[in-house]
């Protein structure tokens, strides 16, 4: 009997079924959603992570506009004077001639200049544009969060009707969710580097390190607010109350999601400083579906257990063997 070729396409066909594993076979793996699984599942489904990772990327089209005004390219420029003696010795030279050795040797360390950068028409244009990520940033991570839910439940996946499905069902509270997502994280990151920079009296350093763990807390928050979104009837208050709550409640798998997704970021960072082709085109393939698959899989095990679990019917019993959970989802 000939021996199967390696196929490449395989590797990264969504569609494909695990290498000679029936789904039944994963049960569970499924159930428990343990360390290594992690692992596994998440070899199997590289290929749909490829694609969810397009779906946040071009999903979010308005952040390319805010990345391109933060560059500063559309900026335009002018000459400035390095030093603020210049315009005093510019004046000296125009008066007296400054034909002296020792005039001379100063206009040539204070005369230098340099290009100065100002924002342009266009600049301001990028960052208006930029502005539209509200719109879009909710529906996209509820879209994806539905897709990287199903990945993590063992559900079969219909890559684009599953994404605008899931919008679809939960528009309005996905915007909401969407614009508080972006101030939080905006106030935060303010915080942040307000503190930093006035770090000195006991009042601010306490407010910097409250800071941070500020950040932390609300980047745990954020594993279960778009899960809850699209998997229970609950209000805007109640999704973010449980998610503090779980956000300690699931305080060491949290920390261990946070862990990997630092080490992805450094991974990927480290590329970039090595090759730099690969360290831009990276972060558009993979790296923000896998980090988010990552606090997914950390999240569902736990909203699973506490929130599904204990309310489970009779049928839902029946069904334990199968490796798709007939929950109360909506």
């Amino acid at each position: 009997m000939a021996k199967k070729r390696f196929n490449l396409y395989e590797l990264f066909n969504p569609s494909r079924d695990a290498r000679g594993v029936q789904a039944h076979e994963w049960a569970e793996e499924y159930r428990k959603l343990g360390f290594k699984f992690y692992f596994k599942l998440l070899g199997r489904n590289i290929g749909r992570l490829i694609s969810i990772n397009l779906l946040y990327v071009f999903g979010n089209f308005p952040l390319i506009f805010g990345l391109l005004a933060f560059s500063g390219l559309l900026n335009n420029t002018s000459m400035s004077p390095v030093s603020p003696l210049y315009g005093v010795l510019r004046g000296v030279w125009l008066l007296d001639g400054g034909k002296t050795p020792a005039f001379s040797a100063m206009l040539g360390i204070h005369g230098l200049q340099t290009t100065m950068s100002y924002t342009s028409t266009a600049t301001i244009v990028m960052w208006c544009l930029s502005g539209l990520v509200l719109i879009t940033w909710g529906p996209v991570n509820v879209g994806c969060t539905h897709l990287l839910r199903s990945i993590v439940r063992g559900e079969p996946i219909f890559m684009m009707s599953d994404f605008f499905s899931a919008i679809r069902r939960n528009l309005k509270q996905s915007f909401i969710f969407g614009v508080l997502d972006i101030v939080f994280m905006a106030l935060l990151a303010y915080d942040v580097v307000f503190f930093y920079f006035n770090i000195g009296s006991f009042m601010f350093n306490v407010m910097f390190y409250f800071s941070l763990f500020m950040v932390i807390m609300y980047f745990f928050m954020r594993f279960y607010m778009y899960l809850m979104l699209i998997t229970f009837e609950l209000s805007t208050f109640k999704i973010i109350k449980n998610s503090l709550i779980f956000s300690f409640i699931g305080l060491g798998q949290n920390f261990l999601a946070l862990l990997g997704i630092a080490f992805l970021v450094f991974l990927f960072y480290s590329l970039l400083i090595i090759y730099v082709p690969i360290g831009i085109i990276l972060p558009f393939t993979i790296l923000f579906a896998v980090g988010a698959y990552t606090s997914c899989y950390a999240a569902y095990g736990k909203i699973k257990a506490i929130m599904i679990d204990p309310y489970a019917n009779d049928e839902d019993e029946k069904d334990k063997e199968e490796p798709i959970f007939r929950d109360s989802t909506v």
